[in-house]
C-alpha cells in the first residue's frame, strides 16, 4: 500500500474565510467527497480571538486545516492511503480568496 501526503499552503486569503469555522469544515467535507474519501468523523475548534483547525479522520488516513487568519495565511495537510488522489482537493481549496498558494507532494 502507498500512503500519499499532499502539504498545501495558502496566503493572501481573506480574514473572514479563514476565520469561518463553518467554512472550514464545509471545505473538509468537500475535499473529502471530491477525493472519494470515507469520513469516520470531523472535529473543529474556533479560537478567540480568532484561528480555526478543523480535522477529518477519514478511513484513509486524515484531513487537517489550520488558519491563521491575522496573517491570511491556511495549511491544510491532506494524508491518504489507497486509491484516492489528494490533489483533487486543490480546485476546492482554490476557492478561498488567495494571492499565493504552493504544494508540495510526499
Amino acid at each position: 500500500m502507498e500512503g500519499k501526503i499532499l502539504l498545501v499552503e495558502m496566503h493572501g486569503c481573506e480574514f473572514s474565510e479563514l476565520d469561518s469555522e463553518e467554512r472550514i469544515v464545509e471545505t473538509l467535507s468537500r475535499i473529502a467527497e471530491r477525493c472519494r474519501m470515507n469520513v469516520i468523523k470531523t472535529l473543529s475548534h474556533k479560537f478567540e480571538p480568532h484561528g480555526v483547525t478543523a480535522v477529518s479522520l477519514i478511513a484513509e488516513s486524515h484531513i487537517a486545516v489550520h488558519t491563521w487568519p491575522e496573517l491570511g495565511y491556511m495549511s491544510v495537510l491532506i494524508h491518504t492511503c489507497g486509491e484516492t488522489d489528494p490533489e483533487e482537493s486543490i480546485d476546492i481549496l482554490k476557492e478561498f480568496r488567495h494571492s499565493r498558494i504552493s504544494t508540495r507532494r510526499v
